[in-house]
């Protein structure tokens, strides 16, 4: 069984519909994938783990490990997308199991 991760984003009013665009591409590019009819909700899987060094994947392939991972991944398409932490809001799971959407 695959750890799998569930991510809430809200970005702020002030974000312009580029910035919008330019996270939400960035997140994509990332491994995440948005979950169709669920406004601002993603999901990302540990079998996207391959692009996390191994060494780090031996130490801790766990839900604090993968939590880590998806904020670095917040903060990574906040850059690109020139988003200040204070413009955002999000709440991560991660856990064994699948992510049903129904």
């Amino acid at each position: 069984m695959n750890y799998q991760v569930l991510l809430s984003l809200d970005l702020e009013n002030n974000v312009t519909p580029i910035q919008r665009e330019s996270f939400y591409k960035s997140l994509q590019q990332q491994g995440w994938e948005k979950i169709p009819d669920i406004t601002t909700t993603w999901k990302f899987g540990s079998r996207h783990l391959d692009e996390i060094s191994l060494a780090e994947q031996a130490k801790e392939k766990n839900a604090d490990f993968l939590i880590s991972v998806a904020q670095n991944c917040l903060k990574k398409a906040a850059q690109k997308s020139l988003i200040q932490k204070a413009n955002y809001k999000a709440s991560i799971f991660a856990g064994l199991g699948k992510i049903k959407t129904f």
